[in-house]
């Protein structure tokens, strides 16, 4: 069980479980500042390894632009990197060039984080405008945004249903307030499905993190991916022959399946898809 899901197992009775539950909040805390700290870390590398990259126009840090997953700025990288083998042309007007190249590269990726930023936002004050019972978090873990409630027949329903009976609020204010508990539930109805969903997945895949780049890998829809399936038979293939058999191999499988894994999770961020290749053979009362 995860640290935060202990955490609310004890929380719910908080005078029995009190030193225990200080005890969870401390490594929760610990596990934060780590995971802070690593963040740190690898903004710090990438700034130092790229150093040309410092000064993009938005506030979008260079970890949440995935570069190594994008195969226009790998390239350009890889011949940045090979031209600066040569000290005499590191700094010459071709090595420039690839710099601009890249800088122009990362500008439009962060110009995509900010406006899947924006329309985030923009969903999420929709509604908590139109349903201000809604809770942020419909399961741990999950966004209200990521259930998908404007796809669900049932809640589409109850939606209409109430849009209906807040035409007259004073005569029907027992039927919105139960409405509203329906709303509510059914959408937490949905989280709970979505994150059922995320563990299946990660179960089946435990070489990912149950966000990819900050999508829910059920969002991801791996299954339907024929470029990660094969990289999957491929991985399976190796750990069938022993978990040491090829590790140098198998490692670079599973650095494969996590840059197509990045490769979805921009896709589905940025509103677009990637090609689906086939393999060879969404205060109440």
């Amino acid at each position: 069980m995860k640290l935060a899901e202990e955490r609310t197992v004890l929380a719910a009775s908080p005078e029995k479980n009190a030193e225990a539950l200080a005890a969870k909040e401390q490594c929760l805390r610990a596990r934060a500042a780590q995971l802070a700290a690593a963040v740190v870390r690898q903004e710090a590398a990438l700034r130092e390894q790229m150093p040309y990259l410092m000064h993009l126009p938005f506030d979008v840090a260079l970890r949440e632009l995935h570069l190594e997953s994008n195969p226009e700025f790998v390239a350009l990288l890889a011949k940045h990197a090979a031209l600066c083998e040569d000290p005499d042309r590191a700094g010459g007007a071709e090595a420039k060039r690839l710099e601009r190249a890249m800088r122009d590269v990362a500008k439009r990726l962060a110009e995509d984080v900010v406006e899947a930023r924006r329309r985030a936002l923009v969903e999420t004050e929709n509604l908590h405008e139109k349903y201000p019972c809604l809770p942020e978090e419909p399961a741990p873990g999950v966004a209200i945004v990521e259930v998908g409630l404007m796809e669900d027949p049932v809640f589409r329903a109850l939606s209409h249903e109430l849009d209906g009976l807040r035409a007259d609020p004073a005569k029907n204010a027992e039927q919105i307030a139960a409405t509203e508990r329906a709303v509510r539930a059914r959408a937490m109805e949905l989280g709970s499905a979505k994150l059922q969903a995320t563990e299946e997945e990660q179960r089946k895949y435990p070489f990912l993190p149950r966000r990819v780049d900050d999508v829910l890998m059920s969002d991801l829809h791996l299954a339907e991916d024929g470029v990660f399936q094969e990289l999957v038979a491929r991985r399976d293939a190796l750990v069938a022959t022993g978990p040491g058999s090829n590790p140098e191999l198998l490692t670079a499988t599973e650095r494969q399946l996590r840059g197509r894994a990045s490769e979805l999770a921009a896709a589905n961020k940025g509103g677009g898809r990637v090609p689906r290749r086939r393999g060879r053979g969404g205060a109440c009362a």
